[in-house]
Order: C-alpha cells, then structure tokens, then sequence
C-alpha cells in the first residue's frame, strides 16, 4: 500500500511538533511567561485535544493571570477527558473555592479523594468548603476524619475549632485550639484564635494570657500587641494601628463576606438605604473603609463616580473583583482624606470608625472633602455605659464604642450640621445583638 509510509510519516512530524510545542510551554511556564506558555498550550492543544496535561499547563497559566473562570472551564475539560486524574480534581477544587463556587468545588475535592483518600490537607479543605456552605455538621465530621488519619496537623485542628466557633460551641474551640498548640510547628496565630474564643466565653483574664504567650512567641506582632490593650494590659491608642488593621484584614479578607453574612451584618443595607432617599444628580460618592464592596456595589446605580478606599490590599483585591468602583485606593482613611483635592457629595463609611477612638481628626478631613451640604453617614458600636464614663472606650474585641451625646458633640464642633443619630442592631456576635448607631449629617460650609 503505497499511502501508508506516507501516512506514517505524517504522523511522526505531528507528534514532534506536539512535544516541541509541550516543551516549550512547560519552558515558558517556568520561567514565568504565563500568557506565552497559555497561548503555546493552546496551540499544541489544536492538534492533539485530548492531551490532558496541556490542559491542565493552560488552566494554571489563566489562575495566575488571574482569569479564574478560563481556569475552570479547562479545568473541566481535564477531568472529561480522564475521570482519573487526580491533580485536575485536585486544582478544580481549590480554584473554585477561590471563585466562590463552593458547590462545584466540593464536588470536584470529593472526585479527588476517591482518587486519593488520605489525603488530609485535601479533606481539610473540603471541611473548609462544607463549612462556607454553612453545612457546619458535614464539615466538622470531614475535620474529625482527616483527624483519625493525622492527628498531628495543627491545620485540621484549627479547621474543626473554627466550626465549634461558628456552632457556638466555645468549650470545644478552646479544646481544639488547645490541642493545637501541641502539634509539631504550630502556627503562633493559633493563639490569636485563643484569645477570641476564650472572650466570647467572657473569660477575659484567660483571654490576656493568651495574648500574652502569643506576644512572647511573636514579639512584633501588632494584633496581638493591640489585643493585649485591649484586654487591659497596656495603654489603650486613640485608634487601632495600622499594622493591625491591615493584618486582621488581609487575613480575613477572602472569607469576609461569608462571614459577615453568619453575622446577619445589616450595616450596608441601613446605610445605602439612607443615601437612596435623597435625589441624587451626578453624585460623586467616596465609600470610606470599602472593604470587599459591601456597600459599593448597591452605590454604583446611586452614584456618577464611586471611589473607594482602604487600608488592607487583600480587602480591595475582592473589591476590585466586583469592577463597580471608578477609583480603588489604599491608604489609610485619615491620610487618604487629607491627601484628597476631590470634593465629594457623599462620605459612606460602614464600620470603619469602630477601629478610631478619638474621631476628631477624620471628622475635620471628612469635613473638608465634602461639597457644601454634602453628606456624611457613618456607623459606630454604641457605649451604653453612663454619661460619666470616657468619651470611648477599647474593647476586648478590639473595637471601640462610643457614647452618642460624645459622638453628636465632635460633629457641631468640627462644623457638622442636621445630625440625625439613630440606634441600630448592625449584626450579631458570638449569638448575641450588636447594638450600634447609624449617624446621618451635612457639612455645613
């Protein structure tokens, strides 16, 4: 058959462009090219489209470029071609617990460990997953499993406290934390974790040292510095530092919507609801304190342009996820508004000042950037100690709360005028209300 040397010649250069193409895709890869090594994949994936691997090279490369969706659907296509392999199962599943998409990625982390079924880091994640998906009895028994496997991993145990906590079953975080500590390379934020469980079960001496053994392990540590003023053992600052504030808030930021959505958090609905009712013509809005866009994204029909500003990076990475922000900026509220040559119609700030004590210096810079007339609506945690205790006062949670005749006398003395002061349940902690205030006023310029 004269065709078939032919055929098999063909065939051969097919399968060393192939491996050409795959070499140098792995080469890019490696070497940091992600978009080359996506596009050479996708090339190599033209002529052989079964080749899982290169799938798979294709979806990494789209996760790092931050395309997480392209990332997912190749991802997708790795485990319909080979129900077998474990590594797209396994990236699957983080990539889509990364994207929110927590059914899918339960699914896809439940098809890795048929594959592999003592792989605890991965049914720790699972347990992480269930836990998102509020299925809190499915992810502690997943935690306690992976715990029959390796009962040295600090991360299973921090894992199931993390679910007691959110169960309010407090006696069982503190064990679990606990037991924790005694595991081979232990992280020091366990103590961190420590310290909030014992305060939620008003065990405040215990809570103290605990930040104080973890002050000992971590000396420069500014949370737990800034806890331990909070818990009475050093001076309380005029307002959380900095490094505390960006830290807390890096650490939390992709889990904070869901967390805050256990918490019944009402604050950027009250606050939204007080900017709708008032006409608004090219609005100019500056969402002080953005966070993750909890209130951006109910401002961005209200609003001509919406500027946000924040101090933790990992808060505005979610925020600029939403793309409903004109303008994302990090810094810190005060310098931000100091800095500031723009003047705004309105200032929103959902807990933001609950980390300042004294509110006199933002209030003057608030002042300052806001038009003539232009609004300020802002939330506090409620003092309702006596009108002779202090102005505020440092929490054990590490917040402030303040007195409300305080509050409305800082305003008329920066130059604040029509205050409007109103007591609110802004969301629940550790199963009880948080009572806070919602303040409405006008720049009187």
């Amino acid at each position: 058959m004269p065709g078939k040397p032919r055929r098999r010649q063909v065939r051969s250069q097919l399968a060393l462009t192939v491996d050409h193409l795959w070499a140098k895709a792995v080469q890019m890869f490696e070497a940091a090219d992600f978009s080359g090594a996506e596009t050479t994949a996708l090339s190599l994936l033209r002529s052989d489209p079964n080749r899982v691997q290169a799938w798979h090279l294709a979806a990494v490369a789209a996760a790092k470029l931050k395309r997480l969706d392209d990332s997912i659907a190749r991802l997708q296509k790795c485990v319909a071609i080979d129900v077998q392999y474990a590594a797209g199962w396994k990236d699957l599943g983080s990539l889509c617990y990364n994207a929110q998409r927590f059914e899918e990625s339960q699914q896809a982390l439940r098809g890795y460990l048929k594959l592999k079924p003592h792989d605890t880091s991965i049914m720790g994640l699972l347990g992480t997953v269930l836990q998102s998906m509020q299925r809190l009895e499915d992810a502690a028994e997943c935690f306690q499993q992976a715990l029959e496997i390796h009962a040295d991993d600090w991360r299973l145990y921090e894992g199931l406290a993390s679910v007691y906590q959110i169960s309010g079953r407090h006696e069982d975080t503190i064990a679990c934390l606990l037991r924790a500590l005694k595991c081979s390379h232990c992280s020091p934020d366990i103590h961190r974790q420590l310290v909030a469980a014992y305060r939620c079960m008003g065990q405040l001496a215990k809570a103290a040292e605990a930040a104080a053994a973890w002050q000992a392990l971590d000396p420069t540590n500014p949370t737990a510095q800034h806890m331990l003023a909070a818990l009475g053992r050093e001076l309380a600052p005029e307002r959380a530092p900095d490094e505390y504030i960006s830290q807390v808030f890096d650490q939390f930021s992709k889990n904070f919507n869901q967390h805050l959505a256990s918490l019944k958090y009402r604050a950027p609905e009250l606050m939204v609801e007080i900017v709708s009712r008032v006409p608004l013509n090219d609005a100019l809005i500056l969402d002080a304190g953005c966070g993750t866009g909890l209130c951006g994204t109910s401002l961005r029909p209200l609003a001509s342009r919406l500027v946000g500003v924040d101090l933790s990076a990992g808060m505005l990475e979610q925020a600029e996820q939403l793309k409903v922000y004109d303008e994302l900026h990090q810094m810190e509220l005060t310098a931000f508004l100091t800095e500031c040559q723009v003047e705004f119609d309105w200032i929103v700030s959902a807990d933001t000042l609950i980390y300042f004590g004294n509110l006199i210096p933002v209030l003057e810079q608030a002042r300052r950037v806001l038009k003539p007339n232009g609004h300020l609506v802002f939330t506090l945690e409620e003092d309702s100690q006596p009108e002779e205790t202090p102005s505020y006062r440092l929490q054990p949670n590490g917040r402030y709360v303040h007195r409300p005749d305080q509050v409305i006398a800082w305003l008329r003395q920066v130059g604040f005028v029509d205050i409007h002061v109103t007591s609110e349940i802004l969301r629940e902690e550790a199963g009880k209300p948080v009572k806070g205030l919602l303040i409405q006023c006008l720049n009187a310029r």
